[in-house]
Parts: structure tokens; C-alpha cells; sequence
């Protein structure tokens, strides 16, 4: 089950994005980032566990997990390795906290909050009140 929720979160997030970006929206690199890190580590990490599953056998060529498993890794490295996602991913993010003195994570919150009316029951509230603890622990003291 977790990898099923990891992929479709990642799916989720890359269909997410294409629409922002498919709309006109601008400024989106860093989702660019998230996206990618998030396909392909939890594609990475589904033929991982299916070979661990299949034991030994899966790394014949008698099992497709062998060639999945390859064709899959390569993914974490090309067009920027995992590893450099996340150090674009942790900058960007940094920067626009820094730049927004902490009110980006409070402006995705109540962009969440928004969309609670439209789907009450798809977790947004949760995410939001994640986002704005968030803010108030990476500013403590500060009122949010």
C-alpha cells in the first residue's frame, strides 16, 4: 500500500503542476523539482520492493522487475540526480520563506483552506494546518 500512495501522490503532483504550468503560471521550477524527485524516487523505490518481493529471482530476465528496476533507477539520475533536486528544491523553498518573512507557507495555507469548500473531504484541512505549524515552528515567537 504505501508504495500504490507514493505513486499516486506523485502522479497527483506531476498532473498538478502541468496544469498550473498549462494555465500560464509562472514561477514554477521548484514544483518542477518536486515532481520529478517525487516520480521517480517512489518509482525507484516500487521496483525496489517488487525485487525484494521476487527474492533472488527477481533479478533474472525470467521477471520483468529486472529490466523495470533498470529502466527505472536511471530516472533518479538523469535531468538532474535525486540528490540535486533535493538541494533545489530545499534552496528554493528557503529562499521564498526568507524573502516572504514566513507567510509562504501561511499563503499556501489559506490556499488550501479555499479549496476545502469546494472537496471537503480530500485532506486539504489537514495540509493546511500542517503548513501553518509549520510556520509557526520555523518562527518561533512570532505570532502567525
Amino acid at each position: 500500500m504505501p508504495n500504490t500512495a507514493r505513486l499516486e501522490a506523485a502522479r497527483a503532483y506531476i498532473e498538478w503542476v502541468a496544469e498550473q504550468l498549462d494555465s500560464g503560471e509562472h514561477g514554477f521550477q521548484t514544483e518542477g523539482a518536486v515532481a520529478k524527485f517525487m516520480g521517480t524516487e517512489a518509482g525507484n523505490e516500487t521496483a525496489e520492493d517488487a525485487i525484494q518481493v521476487l527474492g533472488g529471482y527477481g533479478y533474472t530476465r525470467e521477471y520483468m522487475v529486472e529490466k523495470i528496476k533498470r529502466d527505472v533507477r536511471i530516472t533518479t539520475i538523469y535531468e538532474g540526480t535525486s540528490e540535486i533536486m533535493e538541494w533545489t528544491i530545499a534552496r528554493d523553498r528557503w529562499r521564498e520563506h526568507l524573502m516572504s518573512r514566513g507567510d509562504y507557507y501561511l499563503n499556501w495555507a489559506a490556499r488550501l483552506e479555499g479549496k476545502i469548500l469546494q472537496e471537503p473531504d480530500n485532506g486539504t484541512g489537514t495540509a493546511a494546518l500542517a503548513l501553518r505549524g509549520y510556520r509557526t515552528v520555523s518562527r518561533p515567537g512570532r505570532p502567525s
